[in-house]
C-alpha cells in the first residue's frame, strides 16, 4: 500500500510540474497580456481566482476525506468516533 501511494504521489508531483512548466511558458509567450490591454488582465486575474479556488477546495475536501476515513476506521477498529446520539 505504501509503494503505490509513493507511486502516485510520485506520479502527481510530475503532472503538478508539468502543468506549472506550461503555465510558466504560457504566460512568457502570452502576446495579450503585455500591455494594458483588458484581456490581459483578465488572464491574470482567472489564473489568480483559480489558484484562490483550489486552495480553499483543497481544504475542504481534505476535511471532508479525514471524515471518511474515519468513519471506516471505525468499522476496522470497532471504535466510535461519531457524535452523542449518531448511529445508535
Amino acid at each position: 500500500m505504501k509503494n503505490l501511494t509513493k507511486k502516485i504521489g510520485t506520479q502527481v508531483e510530475m503532472k503538478k510540474q508539468e502543468v506549472v512548466a506550461r503555465v510558466k511558458d504560457f504566460m512568457k509567450d502570452e502576446k495579450s497580456a503585455k500591455g494594458s490591454s483588458e484581456e490581459g488582465y483578465l488572464v491574470y486575474a482567472g489564473i489568480v481566482i483559480g489558484i484562490l479556488v483550489l486552495g480553499i477546495g483543497v481544504g475542504f475536501m481534505t476535511d471532508g476525506f479525514t471524515t471518511i476515513g474515519n468513519f471506516f476506521g471505525d468499522g476496522i477498529n470497532g471504535t466510535n468516533t461519531n457524535p452523542d446520539g449518531w448511529g445508535n
